[in-house]
């Protein structure tokens, strides 16, 4: 477990969709509104294992799987970029409202 990039500032919001709308919990709640809370569901957030992984009290492997389930739910969209011959990612969340098409 590493959560060295984890401040004593730092803070996650969880809002209450997120939980009834979306059905989240745990650790890809976690993740969500990690995400969300920089993204904003408009701007691409860099991927930070290390950071995930702190909150989640978890492995960058275990953070990976999160990443990958929520976005195979459709709830996070990530972007690939080439920087210098290195592979950077990001993300932003997607709400999917149920409201939404009524």
């Amino acid at each position: 477990m590493n959560t060295y990039s984890i401040k004593d500032e730092n803070f996650v919001v969880i809002q209450g969709w997120m939980v009834t709308e979306l059905k989240l919990k745990d650790d890809e709640l976690m993740i969500f509104a990690i995400i969300h809370g920089f993204s904003g569901g408009t701007q691409y957030y860099p991927e930070n294992l290390d950071y995930f992984a702190g909150w989640i009290k978890g492995t960058k492997q275990r953070a990976t799987k999160v990443l990958r389930s929520l976005e195979e739910k459709n709830l996070i969209e990530k972007i690939e970029q080439h920087i210098n011959g290195t592979m950077f990612y990001c993300y932003r969340t997607i709400r999917r409202s149920f409201c939404q098409d009524k």
